[in-house]
């Protein structure tokens, strides 16, 4: 009799969907806040990037392209356990070099490698054409103005295809919170798994009037089959809980948005030009699926602990400090290289 008790409430759990605490722990550590900018110009932009493989890092290519339609001069990838969320310890010395690789300016997606990355289980691409409208989905961004590496949740209010008449650029429509600063970041369903890369927000109407709560993200079988045609290898994700229902695949809306703001990645002193626009889009959280290591992804993401916690430090965070910070921290390590070079070519001169 206990013994079918346990089994009975063990076959129920297996069912449930994870928490938001649960799946934000396991996610967080493959989310990346992103800087680009150009020295010589005003020209910067403050987004998020998923690690997809060991040193690959999937975002919008608007996050890192400039007023030219080229990547920006430097990118630094920040991870959240190696940077406080502290409005006063504002440190950020863990900057890493990334090159961009590729990018498509009409999908707005960009593949970024990372040199020297930590160690971290990439987030693996979740299937698009199971998920319905009504679906819980989370995102983790860094909101301008808000605290990094935050959470916000919401659900799939559309499908759409073909977004701004662009062949092939299916999106979701979610009322996640979104705002400048989500740009590239993930739009993770119940299982963990990314089935979106928040692109943009809708907020003001033709009319001006304001509009709240349309955000959109790339859907993932688009992200994916463009990794696919730069011929990037990615791991294999199994679908969904074995003890959930699997769902119909939700109609989709053959109706470009319009009205969309800019990047949502962007932040208000990026001078860039308004071509794409750009947004994260909140997810709920649910049981991480089990993934299968792809040939360049390796290790399991540990168990999720089950006691709740405070999902992001209640610190707002402005941007112009970040970007300050930085361009004194790249200043500082020219400077200490011109030093190293002149005390270099003293001694030549001395020989």
């Amino acid at each position: 009799m206990v013994l079918g008790i346990i089994l009975l409430l063990s076959s129920i759990q297996q069912g449930l969907a994870a928490t938001p605490a649960e799946v934000y722990r396991k996610a967080v550590p493959a989310v990346v806040l992103l800087v680009s900018m150009e020295p010589n110009s005003k020209t910067r932009s403050k987004g998020t990037g998923s690690m997809i493989t060991d040193r690959h890092v999937l975002t919008n290519a608007h996050v890192v392209l400039g007023d030219s339609g080229r990547p920006m001069d430097k990118t630094l990838v920040f991870y959240s356990f190696e940077n406080p969320n502290d409005g006063i310890e504002q440190n950020f010395r863990k900057g890493r070099q990334a090159k961009v690789s590729h990018y498509s300016e009409k999908l707005d997606l960009a593949l970024l490698e990372v040199e020297d990355p930590p160690k971290v289980t990439p987030l693996g691409l979740g299937p698009a054409d199971s998920v319905q409208i009504g679906d819980p989905v989370l995102a983790i961004g860094h909101p301008e103005n808000g605290g990094l590496w935050s959470l916000t949740s919401g659900r799939i209010g559309a499908r759409i295809r073909n977004a701004e008449g662009v062949r092939g650029n299916h999106t979701f429509q979610t009322e996640a919170s979104l705002n400048r600063g989500n740009s590239g970041g993930p739009l993770l369903n119940e299982d963990g798994q990314m089935i979106g890369v928040n692109t943009s927000i809708a907020r003001k109407a033709s009319d001006g009037l304001a509009i709240t709560g349309i955000n959109f993200a790339v859907q993932s079988d688009v992200a994916r089959e463009w990794l696919q045609s730069v011929r990037l290898r990615l791991p294999k994700v199994m679908a969904v809980a074995a003890n959930r229902p699997t769902p119909t695949p939700a109609p989709e809306k053959p109706v470009a948005t319009a009205q969309e703001t800019k990047p949502a990645t962007a932040t208000a002193e990026a001078t860039k030009p308004a071509a794409t626009a750009a947004t994260t889009k909140p997810t709920q959280p649910t049981p991480p699926a089990q993934e299968t290591p792809a040939p360049v992804v390796v290790s399991t993401p540990p168990k999720a602990k089950q006691e709740p916690q405070l999902l992001t430090k209640p610190r707002p965070f402005r941007d112009d400090q970040l970007f300050n910070h930085i361009s004194n921290q790249t200043y500082a390590e020219f400077s200490q290289q011109l030093e190293a070079e002149f005390e270099a070519f003293q001694k030549q001169q001395g020989q």
